[in-house]
């Protein structure tokens, strides 16, 4: 009986173990793994939307915006519209 108590204790120890290593080191690791692809991915696009923002900014249709007079009768609100 004492053999079987032993033995019992030995597998709990190393579940234990097993238990600790996987809760102390892998987790932090995968947490800190999938943070550091969120960002890149949120970094890529950031990166992928500059250029259409700033080119938005540029655009030829900011000439469009405002420069017909109130009296002209007829307003654009949108580039190669009558």
């Amino acid at each position: 009986m004492a053999l079987i108590a032993v033995a019992a204790l030995g597998v709990f120890l190393a579940g234990l173990v097993v238990g600790l290593v996987i809760g102390l080191v892998v987790v932090p690791m995968a947490r800190f793994w999938l943070a550091w692809t969120e960002w890149r991915e949120a970094s890529r696009q950031a990166r992928f939307t500059e250029p259409t923002l700033k080119r938005m900014d540029e655009g030829p249709w900011r000439l469009l915006v405002n420069r017909e007079p109130a009296s002209a009768g007829r307003t654009r609100r949108h580039p190669g519209t009558p």
